[in-house]
């Protein structure tokens, strides 16, 4: 019995250590999408990602939108989730001080293929430039919540801000492409 419980005192552990299948440390940018079609240049950033042992797999991460006309830029905190019905839709976020944040629906479908169904929800929170770069120093966080009460803490990290501000920064050096001849 001894042997038992000190082989689960190790297992728990291990998956308190591992962090149940966290990622803490956003290194790098996704990538830049600059389509020549598109009206807008876009800067996919870090990701931060958790999918704890039996819950949701979530996904975040910035994405920048540089306005090829007038290089307006837009931000938003994009978050996917997958988990089991019932339906969640996620629908509001607030910042770590009550502000509420504008969501923008991107994506909602279902999987049944298998033994059970599965949802995936992508929701877009806008965020104003002027506090993301605020907060290079001391990162930001977003709650983003669901009409079923489900809400989540989504951490965007220093790390992340610098990196999407540092693409950011290249891009509007750039000289730009412009949007194909009509």
């Amino acid at each position: 019995m001894k042997r038992v419980s000190s082989l689960l005192c190790v297992v728990a552990f291990a998956v308190g250590v591992a962090g149940c299948g966290t990622n803490r440390d956003a290194t790098r940018i996704q990538g830049i999408v600059n389509d020549p079609f598109s009206p807008a240049i876009e800067i996919d950033g870090a990701f931060l990602w958790s999918n704890p042992f039996g819950g949701p797999t979530r996904k975040w991460y910035l994405v920048s939108l540089v306005d090829r006309k007038t290089q307006a830029v837009t931000h938003e905190l994009y978050f996917y989730i997958n988990y089991r019905p019932p339906m969640a839709r996620f629908q509001f976020a607030a910042d770590d001080i009550a502000r509420e944040l504008p969501v923008v629906k991107i994506e909602h479908s279902r999987d049944c293929s298998g033994v059970s169904c599965l949802e995936y929800e992508s929701i877009g929170v806008v965020l104003d430039e002027q506090t993301l770069r605020g907060r290079m120093l001391t990162g930001y966080k977003i709650k983003v919540s669901a009409r079923d009460g489900t809400a989540y803490v989504l951490e965007i990290t220093p790390r992340m801000i610098q990196l999407q501000v540092d693409a950011l920064e290249n891009v509007l050096k750039s000289p730009p492409i412009a949007p194909p001849p009509k």
